[in-house]
């Protein structure tokens, strides 16, 4: 039989078709199907309750999922990575003023977002806003 892939046992997990994935195919896997499920808004806090069980339980915690996850047809499991492109520019100012690393400067960039509009924040630092 074909290994089972990331996708494949999660798409067990909701249909529960399948046979049940060998202590081999499962190793090393999961840690993602356990960050996979989260991301599913009606399982986050049923996964979220039963992932202090995961190192405990190793593989066991698969079958643990797969009775407490109700039964579906079609879910679309999707990893959701939303990356904004930063204007280097505008990185390499605002590192400078704040005296941090590239990393740092973007997360207080997004707070700056929370508070102030883009207008004000290149002000701040004295740019003016490109016209696309």
């Amino acid at each position: 039989m074909a290994e089972y892939s990331i996708w494949d046992i999660l798409n067990n997990i909701y249909n529960k078709r399948l046979r049940y994935p060998t202590k081999e195919e499962l190793s090393g896997k999961l840690w993602m199907i356990n960050r996979f499920l989260s991301m599913d808004t009606n399982l986050l806090e049923v996964v979220a309750y039963v992932s202090k069980y995961f190192f405990t339980l190793k593989e066991r915690y698969y079958r643990l999922l797969y009775s407490i996850v109700p039964q579906t047809s079609s879910v679309r499991n999707k990893y959701s990575r939303f990356k904004e492109q930063e204007d280097s520019e505008i990185l390499k100012k605002y590192s400078k003023f704040f005296g941090v690393n590239i990393r740092e400067t973007k997360q207080y960039l997004n707070i700056l977002r929370n508070r102030y509009n883009e207008k004000e924040l290149l002000d701040f630092i004295g740019m003016e806003k490109k016209c696309v």
